[in-house]
């Protein structure tokens, strides 16, 4: 078709340029050129026939054609060009006596231009759409006459389209299917809580997961479904989806750690789901899901669930002692400060015996009223824990600061003790003093002296060989007298 629509334009061309003539107008003496191609346009790659007709003058004539571009030239009366632009030729007519010419031009119009080369493939699956710009007429292989079509198949197509200046040209592609890149992210998977598994897509130009990451591998360690997509570098895509589960690991109800009574027991319960084996730390390697104990200690139990899933707990009990109440005191002059030596007790309460609110504190202090005479004062102490409580009374003796001769600079500590106590205080300095025991009825029973150097006095003395009850101990010097009621218990 394309080389028929060739034959009828250049016929058209002749037959146009032919129908353009001149008569008497270019002469030279009887030598006239009477007509001659006139100005004309062709398609790139076309030719024109060129030519001028000659009367009067003495035949035969002489031809000599030439042109402005290249080096063309002719003899004969007519000629065939086809230049590659646009192009003024010149032909001159002798009869060996006169010269006659004339001068006209060719206009070469380009070619539309078609390249189908960018579209030659598509990936497997898919389809690709050719295109070509608006010309005025379009002709697809497939008979379609649109500016772009879609081919889903192995084939071979061309188009051919003329533009405005009736130009015409054409192009041929062959088309092939790509193959899609593989990848396969292997079988669904499932594994236990705590652990992961590291999912992996071929190299490839691109990677894009269901996630958002675009890296070439994964690590996935929660329930879900998993895809990638890859890309190659034809841009073919395809895609691979697995499944990932996440076994949870066994619930173990084990308690925190814990304090039980001593004498009792305790249960403990390790889990309930279905389908879970047990294995206790115990010397006996326990299966059973609880474990009955009376001594304290760490308790573990390793539990495996129905998926194969393993996990381990340990929990420590203590079997609580009993509360021991126990205390001393130290009196200064009916200040008395109590330490609290009870043992596996955190719970206290004190009743100083002397009708005063209890106390909670573990260490208490307390002030006993002034009295003209020796008074005793019954001290209880309530110590417990968790499990129980138990009493502890003792007997505490005060008497007036005035009937001892005023405040002291001397502490005597512990008091009441086992005999053995701590006098400690400020002495005027380089003075001698005497140390003066006395028993409840007034007998003198033990002395001593010393020398307060450096006006301090910090002495341990022993009386734990006499027998309990009250004593009366007298610190005498030259400038001061010291005395002090003292309870051996």
């Amino acid at each position: 078709m394309k080389r028929l629509i060739q034959v009828l334009k250049t016929t058209f061309l002749t037959l146009s340029v032919i129908a353009l003539f001149f008569a008497g107008n270019v002469t030279a003496q009887n030598l006239v050129i009477t007509s001659f191609t006139g100005q004309s346009a062709i398609c790139h790659g076309d030719s024109i026939e060129l030519f001028v007709t000659v009367t009067g003058g003495t035949t035969p004539y002489s031809y000599a054609w030439s042109a402005n571009i290249g080096s063309f030239t002719d003899t004969v009366p007519s000629t065939y060009v086809s230049p590659g632009s646009n192009t003024m030729y010149t032909v001159e007519v002798s009869d060996g006596t006169t010269t006659v010419d004339t001068t006209f031009q060719v206009v070469v119009n380009p070619l539309p231009v078609v390249d189908l080369s960018p579209f030659d493939m598509f990936c497997e699956g898919g389809s690709i759409i050719l295109m070509v710009d608006n010309f005025a007429s379009i002709l697809w292989s497939n008979g379609d006459t649109i500016p772009s079509i879609e081919i889903n198949a192995v084939s071979t197509v061309w188009v051919e389209v003329i533009n405005a200046n009736g130009c015409i040209n054409s192009d041929t592609v062959e088309i092939t299917e790509i193959p899609l890149p593989s990848v396969d992210l292997g079988l669904d998977t499932a594994f236990c809580q705590g652990s992961n598994v590291a999912l992996h897509a071929p190299a490839s130009s691109a990677y894009l997961w269901s996630q958002g990451a675009t890296t070439q591998n994964l690590t996935v360690s929660t329930s879900g479904e998993f895809w990638v997509m890859i890309t190659d570098n034809n841009g073919c895509q395809n895609s691979d989806t697995v499944e990932v589960t996440v076994y949870p690991l066994p619930a173990i109800l084990l308690p925190a750690d814990t304090a039980v009574c001593s004498g009792g027991t305790i249960v403990l319960i390790a889990g309930d789901g279905a389908g879970y084996t047990y294995l206790w730390d115990n010397e006996n390697e326990t299966t059973d899901a609880s474990l009955e104990i009376n001594l304290t200690g760490m308790y573990g139990v390793t539990v495996t669930s129905d998926m194969n899933c393993v996990d381990h707990s340990s929990v420590e009990v203590v079997f609580q002692a009993e509360a021991i109440p126990m205390f001393v005191f130290y009196e200064t002059n009916n200040h008395v400060v109590f330490e609290n030596q009870s043992q596996n007790a955190w719970n206290f309460v004190w009743d100083f015996g002397d009708g005063t609110a209890t106390s909670i504190e573990e260490n208490p202090e307390h002030d006993y009223p002034l009295n003209m005479n020796d008074t005793w004062y019954t001290v209880t102490l309530i110590a417990g824990n968790q499990c129980m409580e138990d009493t502890l009374t003792k007997n505490l003796l005060t008497f007036d600061i005035e009937e001892l001769g005023g405040e002291s600079t001397i502490s005597l500590f512990p008091n009441p003790s086992n005999g053995i106590f701590t006098m400690s205080g400020s002495l005027p300095a380089n003075e001698e003093f005497t140390l003066h025991v006395f028993n409840a009825v007034g007998q003198e029973i033990q002395t001593a002296s010393f020398n307060s150097f450096d006006g301090q006095i910090n002495r341990t003395f022993d009386l734990n060989n006499f027998e309990a009850g009250v004593y009366f101990i007298q610190l005498q010097g030259k400038s001061q007298n010291h005395l002090f009621k003292f309870l051996i218990d």
